[in-house]
């Protein structure tokens, strides 16, 4: 009887841990499903159920448990970058935990460390406080994300330098391995190069990493390749926030030129580089080289039957320190000429001080559109524009 009651519970047992191997199987295919569909709460709830099974049945170390682990904390960062309101704390635990794993069970050069590396460095990037407050919150706050020096009222930048840290860790491994992957450092460096720009911090550094992405994309791929064009808009974004606005013209050329030979000249990144090649030449004070991109747009962008047209490039008005206190509001008619600018004025409703008119006027004129263009020939149009100074 005793041999037979153990049999008993050992088939209890093999049934039950069948079970949870195909409830696992059965939750992280259901992950993969709702990810693929764009339900991302729901593939975190599939996941998550997964981890804690794999957890309860083979323990944390097991490499069911990590490879889910993985998973479930990418899932988390992706949906920190949709909503800075959802809580990233539980990711930032699974990714240090999923580094130690990996780094034991291959070695601090493994590629596998490469992605935890990288979601790590984007979750301390998250971390940015107000105006310096007491010091102890700042020890707090530099213990837990590794933060900026201390300066009297500056802005403590908490994750950065940590940040920058990890994403040159996963940098360096990929450097080990760049034989069987040539351009890993290149996408690596583009990556971390637009979260830096996204930001709006660490220009220079972002700048050099999009040049040297930049670079071997071109040598290595075709220039319709999307890395190609895509650094390259990049790098013109940058050169533009510089002030080099020559610098920035080329790259955006280059970005115009690699859609269209991709047979995508009316891709939004092109209209998106004709608008700063025409923002880039005004501030050069080269209106009349910024005109052919400005009809490039009209032929792209047809005009609204709206009232009030989009402006191209709209300078900002320049107020003098007598009538910064003033507040006024200005409707106006505007013609628009076949070359993109504002050829008349005229008011239509002005509230507020008079003395004021003469400046909005003064950057109203400094205006570009897209012209007006019908059947392809660019025609004299009127629009409406309500400038507002507080």
């Amino acid at each position: 009887m005793t041999r037979i009651a153990n049999l008993i519970v050992l088939l209890i047992c093999c049934q039950s841990i069948f079970a949870d191997e195909q409830s696992i199987g059965s939750l992280f295919n259901s992950y993969q499903e709702h990810l693929n569909n764009g339900e991302y709460l729901m593939a975190l709830d599939q996941v998550n159920q997964a981890h804690d099974i794999s957890i309860i049945k083979y323990g944390s170390e097991h490499a069911t448990t990590q490879k889910l682990k993985i998973n479930l904390a990418k899932l988390y960062v992706e949906q920190r970058e949709r909503n800075p309101d959802f809580d990233d704390s539980h990711a930032k635990q699974l990714l240090r935990e999923y580094i130690h794993y990996q780094t034991a069970e291959e070695g601090k050069w493994s590629i596998n460390l490469i992605d935890p590396l990288m979601s790590l460095g984007t979750v301390h990037l998250w971390y940015k406080s107000k105006l310096l407050g007491d010091r102890r919150s700042f020890r707090d706050r530099n213990r837990r994300f590794g933060g900026d020096r201390i300066t009297a009222n500056a802005v403590i930048r908490d994750g950065r330098f940590k940040a920058i840290s990890l994403f040159e860790r996963a940098i360096g491994i990929a450097e080990k391995h760049i034989k069987q992957h040539p351009l890993l450092v290149a996408d690596l460096k583009f990556e971390v190069a637009k979260s830096l720009f996204g930001r709006g911090i660490e220009f220079d550094r972002a700048t050099k990493m999009l040049i040297y992405s930049y670079n071997d994309y071109s040598a290595n791929l075709t220039a319709i390749d999307a890395r190609v064009i895509l650094s390259a808009f990049y790098i013109a974004k940058s050169f533009a926030l510089s002030g080099d606005f020559e610098q920035s013209n080329e790259y955006y050329k280059r970005v115009v030129i690699g859609y269209k030979q991709a047979g995508h000249e009316n891709h939004a990144k092109v209209i998106e580089s004709y608008i700063a090649i025409v923002a880039n030449y005004e501030q050069l004070g080269m209106s009349d080289k910024a005109t052919p991109y400005c009809v490039a747009i009209g032929q792209l962008r047809p005009w609204l039957k709206a009232r009030e047209q989009e402006s191209i490039y709209s300078p900002s008005i320049e107020l003098s320190v007598s009538n910064k206190i003033e507040s006024a509001q200005a409707r106006l008619r505007l013609t628009i000429d076949i070359h993109g600018k504002v050829s008349e004025v005229e008011e239509l409703a002005y509230e507020g001080g008079r003395e004021l008119l003469p400046i909005i006027l003064k950057a109203i004129k400094k205006r570009r559109y897209a012209p007006n263009i019908i059947n392809s020939v660019a025609i004299e149009s009127t629009t409406e524009a309500i400038v507002s100074i507080q």
